[in-house]
């Protein structure tokens, strides 16, 4: 791959003594980033700063930041971000966007929202990816109600919503046992004309399964093209959870 290229050609210019510039550094970071590769970046990182002491600069902390996100380090991504502001560096959204992407991963929807609220206080424009990065986090923690306060702000803002980020929505939904807020959010995404998907299915029957909305969950699965295991399985426990076990036995030999 490209990022193995990279150190490849950072080990020959070492062997040559040649001496890397930062933009070398920058570029074999951001190819370890895209490749997935968080601890080759983290090492090439630690080369810059703490050998070579080099200033890193915006393009260096973004790359890293990514890196660590995608490896799931939410804590070094975190520490990178406060790194930045002891040595001045101007931070971006591709900075908090990355940063709020990490603590989705580590389900940290508190640092997440005060993310959110740097970036309002730093007078950044949030996009799509800012508020997916956020509403991944809060699907989480089952914070539905943080989740559809930001679907308002995202509206208000003229932003428009993806897949993605409804199926979020409607899987925080089925945390918080809120079956209603979810088919809402379906209805915005039919509104919208925003596709649905397998993942939108079972979130929705989940949620019916989890107030024994039995007839709703039927209803769905009759509807949807998009079905799973996991949508069945729901819509079976909404059926048994109401007493339908003719209903239960019904979709079980569906599947079969």
């Amino acid at each position: 791959g490209k990022w193995e290229h990279a150190l490849s050609f950072a080990r020959e210019m070492a062997r040559q003594k040649v001496g890397k510039t930062l933009i070398t550094y920058n570029a074999i970071i951001s190819a370890c980033e895209k490749a997935g590769k968080w601890e080759n970046a983290f090492q090439c990182w630690q080369e810059l700063t703490e050998r070579q002491r080099m200033s890193p600069d915006a393009i260096t902390f973004n790359s890293i930041i990514s890196a660590c996100e995608k490896g799931g380090e939410w804590k070094r991504a975190l520490q990178l971000l406060r790194e930045m502001s002891r040595r001045t560096v101007q931070k971006t959204a591709i900075t908090f966007n990355a940063c709020m992407s990490a603590c989705a991963k580590g389900s940290q929807w508190r640092l997440s929202l005060q993310l959110l609220v740097d970036m309002s206080r730093q007078e950044l424009k949030k996009d799509t990816v800012s508020y997916n990065a956020f509403i991944s986090t809060c699907e989480k923690g089952g914070r539905w109600q943080l989740v559809l306060y930001t679907l308002d702000e995202m509206t208000r803002h003229s932003l428009v919503k993806d897949t993605i980020i409804f199926n979020a929505a409607i899987s925080a939904c089925e945390k918080g046992t809120q079956w209603q807020h979810a088919f809402l959010m379906l209805g915005e995404m039919l509104n919208s004309k925003t596709t649905q998907d397998v993942v939108t299915c079972s979130a929705l029957v989940s949620a019916c399964s989890k107030d024994a909305q039995w007839q709703m969950a039927l209803l769905l699965l009759e509807r949807n093209t998009h079905l799973s295991t996991m949508a069945c399985n729901a819509a079976i426990d909404a059926c048994a959870l109401a007493g339908r076990w003719q209903h239960s036995i019904g979709i079980l030999n569906e599947m079969t």
